[in-house]
This record gives structure tokens, sequence and C-alpha cells, in this order.
């Protein structure tokens, strides 16, 4: 039995067409009601969206951290070197021996200055203490001197740090006139 537009049938369900032309079923009270001829997503193709995500993720997630271990050392390495610099051009212009000392761990170093020009570097003369396991977990420093004495003219005893990490080393290289090369 076929019903017409505005009619009742036995379940009490209202059949109105829609201005597109689909049927819709209600109760014929204004509410929403499930459309005829129209879908959505399944929950199978949820979940399969789901699960291709997860793989994307999964994969993803390593590169990530590669790249942020790269970066940490590539960091390290580049403020070790500047610092030595600025190390050096302290000494000069400040006209006072200054030496940069790495820490006992390998995970920073500290910076003196000789204000009493005594010819050693006591703890009352420290400047700055750079500790790098907040700045670049994971990264270590060694060097052969572990002390880099700047003088008053800019010059140093040579020597080489190398900054490391899970991703490798990076080696500094300093010479007796103090000029910082980076390789890696």
């Amino acid at each position: 039995m076929a019903h017409r537009e505005g009619e009742t049938a036995k379940s009490g369900t209202m059949l109105t067409r829609a201005e597109n032309g689909r049927t819709t079923a209600g109760n014929g009270s204004g509410g929403a009601g499930a459309r005829v001829g129209e879908s959505g997503f399944t929950l199978l193709e949820v979940m399969a969206v789901i699960i291709i995500t997860g793989i994307l993720a999964s994969l993803a997630v390593p590169q990530y951290l590669g790249m942020a271990n790269r970066a940490r050392l590539s960091g390290a390495t580049r403020e070790v070197a500047s610092e030595f610099s600025r190390v050096r051009m302290a000494a000069i212009s400040q006209y006072k021996k200054h030496q940069l000392k790495l820490l006992g761990d390998g995970g920073g170093y500290k910076i003196y200055r000789d204000d009493n020009r005594n010819g050693l570097f006591e703890e009352s003369e420290v400047l700055t203490t750079k500790d790098f396991t907040s700045g670049f977990p994971g990264v270590k420093i060694k060097a052969k001197p572990s002390a880099f004495e700047f003088t008053t003219r800019g010059t140093v005893d040579a020597g080489i740090l190398v900054v490391g990490n899970v991703m490798g080393t990076k080696t500094i290289s300093v010479n007796i006139a103090g000029i910082v090369k980076v390789k890696s």
C-alpha cells in the first residue's frame, strides 16, 4: 500500500517530502528523523582512519626524536664555539686572563677571570657556569686540555673539544691564536 505525502502509516510515522525530493520519515512532531538515501561514516571507516593515523604517527615520532637530538648537538657545539670567542675577546678587552674550564662530568663548563692577577683561577673569580643538562640534555663535552687559559693577547694553548650525544660527535679545535674551528 503506497502512502501519499501527509498521510500517516500504521506505525504512526508521518511521511513528508523535503524540498530536495527525498522522502523523510518522522513522527510528525517536526523532530529530526532518519533521511532515506543519506549515510554517514561507518564504524569500520572510522577505525580504518584511526589505525592509519596511528601508523603514520609511529613513523614520524622516531624521525622527530632524531631531529631533536641532532639539533641539541648542533646547538651545544655552536654555543661552546661562540663562548670560546667571547672569552678570548673578554681577555683582550679587559686585559685580564680568562679561563674556560670543563666541569668534571662533561656536562658543562665554568668561565673564570683572574681579577687579582695572580695567575690562579679561584672559585671567587667564576664569572659564569653553564650546565648543559637543562638546555642540551644528553650532550657531553670532552677536551684536551680540560681548561683553556686565554692570555691578555688572546692566545691560548691549542686544544680539541669533542661535543657529542647519541647522534654522534662534533669537534671544536682551538689553535694557539685562539681561533676556533668546528668540524662535523
